[in-house]
């Protein structure tokens, strides 16, 4: 059977974000987490407090760019993960993809972009095409590339 967890959703983000990191493996793992606030269609309402987790390079390089009321196009998937202490569960979308749409701080996200070029996290912007919002991308874009050459 075909297991197919996919999930694209566009929203602004209405919380604060939280970036931390958190060990595994004997390394720490960026992580980034915001929350999203989806508009409401036709025929359904609007989503309050949607979730959105990033992971490693993804969380590093977000982590410049977004602020409160951002808008943001994020691709991934569906996550639920047991509640603590009795509460429910947590559904999230783990981002593996992501794009900033607009009032994002490009100035603090290139300048982060570059921070991680220098120190040999990603190699150049080049290898992400475009000098605005590049590399947004999860981690495995960079050897995705490779492998296609």
């Amino acid at each position: 059977m075909a297991r197919i967890n996919l999930s694209v959703v566009v929203g602004d983000i209405t919380s604060d974000i939280y970036y931390g990191t958190f060990a595994k493996n004997d390394r720490h793992v960026p992580y980034l987490r915001a929350f999203m606030m989806i508009n409401a269609s036709k025929d359904a309402e609007a989503v309050k407090g949607l979730r959105v987790a990033f992971y490693g390079l993804l969380a590093e390089r977000m982590a410049g760019y977004l602020q409160k009321g951002t808008r943001l196009m994020v691709e991934g998937h569906i996550q639920i993960r047991p509640g603590k202490d009795g509460r429910p569960p947590v559904f999230e979308v783990v981002a593996e993809y992501a794009v900033p749409i607009r009032n994002a701080n490009e100035e603090r996200g290139n300048q982060r972009l570059a921070e991680l070029i220098a120190a040999g996290k990603i190699r150049s912007e080049e290898d992400y095409g475009s000098t605005s919002f590049i590399g947004l991308l999860g981690d495995d874009f960079p050897k995705a590339q490779e492998q296609a050459a």
